[in-house]
């Protein structure tokens, strides 16, 4: 391993949304995507971002694209048994490289479950989800690893998270990232829902990509 390049396994948040099911058939859409993140951990101050590769649509690692039954959406419990019972065989071949930081299907059944509004109960709905399982590739200043690029200062002070708009200026540091190419700076659960959705990443304030 290169001195200094620290490597590891994440799970990231994974995306939530629900349409209205147009056929009055309610369905689960779920797909695992991977990811491989750079970023740069300086001695003092926010980690940065410094490149990401999202694969593509045809390297999901699994996929979840079923109709629920009738009674899925009738309340909490038997959607979530639902969900359950849906469990993808993919998903938990994944197990010997992630464990240590996936959830079971039952719990993410959960947090899904959880995010479904209570006045949508009752009425058919289409159900989508990502998630998304990545190689974390950390380059520490801690460890040695000295390069004059990485090491720049950003130009822009940190402030507010540029996603939601409230104040970090007294945030921990390992709660907050930013983009190397721009400085602009996020919460880490804001910003790294936004960066699984486009080929390109790029930062949502200025829209530059990464480099």
């Amino acid at each position: 391993m290169k001195r200094g390049l620290n490597i590891r396994r994440t799970v990231d948040f994974y995306s939530f949304g629900l349409s209205a099911a147009e056929d009055g058939v309610s369905r689960l859409e779920i797909t695992g995507k991977s990811f491989t993140r750079e970023t740069y951990l300086p001695l003092q101050g926010h980690q940065e971002i410094t490149g990401q590769n999202n694969y593509r649509h045809d390297e999901d690692l699994y996929v979840v694209d079923q109709p629920l039954p009738h009674n899925a959406m009738e309340s909490e419990e038997t959607l979530l048994q639902a969900i359950i019972e849906l469990a993808p065989t993919d998903r938990a071949n994944l197990a010997g490289r992630f464990s240590h930081v996936m959830k079971t299907w039952e719990n993410l059944a959960g947090d899904i479950v959880g995010r479904v509004p209570r006045n949508c109960f009752g009425r058919p709905w289409v159900i989508r989800a990502e998630e998304r399982f990545g190689i974390l590739l950390t380059r520490s200043e801690a460890n040695h690893w000295i390069v004059r690029d990485l090491a720049a200062v950003p130009t822009v002070p940190v402030m507010f998270c540029h996603a939601c708009q409230t104040d970090i200026t007294h945030t921990p540091a390992e709660e907050i990232t930013g983009f190397h190419v721009c400085g602009h700076v996020f919460h880490k659960t804001c910003i790294y829902q936004s960066l699984g959705f486009p080929d390109t990443v790029f930062c949502p304030e200025c829209r530059r990509p990464l480099e």
